[in-house]
């Protein structure tokens, strides 16, 4: 029993100090894997756009990947805005890259409509103002598209709601002029 108590320390032993030896040379290995700087991931800050009863804008950030395509921040944007204004409701997004802009198509489903949005003047002015302002993002710096337009089901959306009229097409560099009092 001894000789075998003896043999089974001295496996112990052995491992234990075959796992100490391999856990050194890994953590000199740690240590010059942790020199080397792996960049960041960088993001952007994007604006997603609101406007209260009174007029008054109201603006939140959202962030995404500095590397994600115009085309991909649009559609996060758009999942940001039908998330936080419009009940889930659905909206394309695409890029006509020949003319660089944005076509949107607000698309209704059986269980989401954009019409009862347009609603109303102030009900109208809130949805193209949060729609326009949020797309063309006339704030950000980085490269972005110079105007969008708006579809609804598919056809433009400048002659289809009743107690509001949309534009043809939004030009980024007049945002102000579409939204002044």
């Amino acid at each position: 029993m001894k000789k075998f108590l003896a043999i089974l320390l001295t496996v112990v032993l052995s491992f234990s100090l075959y796992s100490c030896d391999n856990k050194k040379q890994g953590d000199s290995a740690n240590t010059q894997q942790e020199t080397v700087k792996t960049p960041e991931p960088v993001s952007v800050e994007l604006s997603v756009y609101d406007i209260d009863e009174n007029l008054k804008e109201e603006v939140s950030e959202i962030q995404i990947s500095a590397d994600a395509s115009i085309q991909e921040k649009m559609l996060y944007l758009a999942s940001a805005l039908s998330g936080k204004f419009f009940n889930g409701n659905t909206i394309e997004v695409g890029v006509k890259e020949e003319t660089n802009t944005g076509a949107i198509n607000l698309k209704d489903t059986p269980d989401h409509e954009w019409h009862s949005y347009f609603q109303g003047s102030q009900g109208g002015y809130a949805t193209e103002y949060k729609l326009i302002k949020t797309m063309l993002q006339p704030d950000f710096e980085g490269d972005w598209i110079d105007s969008i337009e708006i579809h609804y089901n598919g056809e433009p959306a400048f002659e289809k709601f009743e107690h509001f009229c949309l534009y043809e097409k939004y030009e980024r560099s007049e945002i102000d002029s579409y939204f002044s009092e």
